[in-house]
């Protein structure tokens, strides 16, 4: 479990839905869950924007320590190179059952930190590919 400023967050890496994750070793992460919003504004609202919640959209990123032998760092590479789907958990909190599950793609991976003084590090970007459910377990 990663900790940052006093609280613990859980970011895995499963290849299926309901397969066992593997914790990526992360220092950040973030996870964007957004809606496309439509204007649908005419001039009988009395000026004001009238608005629809269009599609959904995910993204998430983190930063890591880099473990080569990492299973969940070998599941990114993979599904890199192999252009598959990813699984994605993220528990904000770190408590069992308040977390999400959702399909992703790897949209890139950064290494950094190359020093002779410090750890290196990678970043990786993923980009949701479905719905995003609730992890209950």
């Amino acid at each position: 479990m990663a900790t940052t400023a006093g609280y613990s967050f859980i970011y895995s890496v499963a290849t299926t839905i309901n397969g066992t994750y593997s914790e990526i070793a992360a220092v950040t992460a973030d996870l964007n869950m957004s809606t496309d919003i439509a204007t649908i504004t005419d001039t009988s609202n009395a000026g004001y924007v009238l608005r629809l919640p269009g599609l959904n959209d995910t993204a998430s990123s983190c930063e890591a320590n880099l473990d080569v032998s990492n299973t969940a760092y070998g599941h990114i590479t993979t599904a890199r190179t192999n252009r598959t789907d990813l699984f994605l958990k993220v528990v904000p909190d770190g408590v069992t059952g308040n977390g999400f599950k959702l399909p992703v793609v790897v949209e890139n991976i950064t290494f950094g930190g190359m020093s002779m003084s410090g750890p290196l590090t990678y970043s990786v970007s993923f980009q949701g590919n479905g719905a995003v459910v609730a992890d209950n377990a």
